[in-house]
């Protein structure tokens, strides 16, 4: 039996009414003076989640984690290249939605050449939110989206 883990790390079993979805989607992991750039959206407060989302039909994973990060923060990523890139599924419990998603993830690392997207603080965030970077040292004693910690130490 497949096991499901909520944004806090709960795990959940589908039933047999269950909704199930195969989804696919990339992440970005700015690491800059050992802080990464979270958002957390209104829908989740107080739970800080890696820029990204899914990924659009006829996009690239890199692609959609451009257009995902100018969504969610405001800010455009520079031409970069990541130093890591990391696939995984994921089997995520989404419980605003009470869905179940087989979840294709690709993660990108960056952690040179942005220095134009720091700031101190929060920021608002276009779709309602706030953007802020957490000091990397801290990030076990937040409320990480669960799935995102777990990759953020693979990647680290």
């Amino acid at each position: 039996m497949t096991i499901y883990t909520d944004r806090e790390g709960n795990k959940h079993s589908k039933q047999a009414d269950s909704k199930i979805r195969t989804r696919s989607g990339s992440f970005i992991i700015c690491l800059y003076q050992n802080k990464i750039l979270f958002v957390e959206e209104t829908h989740a407060p107080n739970s800080p989640n890696l820029p990204g989302g899914g990924i659009d039909q006829g996009e690239t994973a890199w692609q959609a984690v451009q257009r995902e990060m100018l969504e969610e923060t405001g800010l455009i990523l520079p031409d970069v290249t990541p130093s890591k890139t990391h696939k995984k599924i994921a089997h995520y419990y989404a419980d605003v939605d009470n869905e179940f998603w087989d979840y294709e993830q690709t993660y990108f690392l960056i952690n040179e050449g942005i220095e134009t997207l720091f700031f101190n603080g929060t920021k608002d965030a276009p779709e309602n939110g706030i953007a802020e970077w957490i000091d990397v040292n801290t990030l076990d004693h937040r409320n990480i989206h669960a799935i995102h910690l777990a990759t953020i130490k693979e990647m680290l």
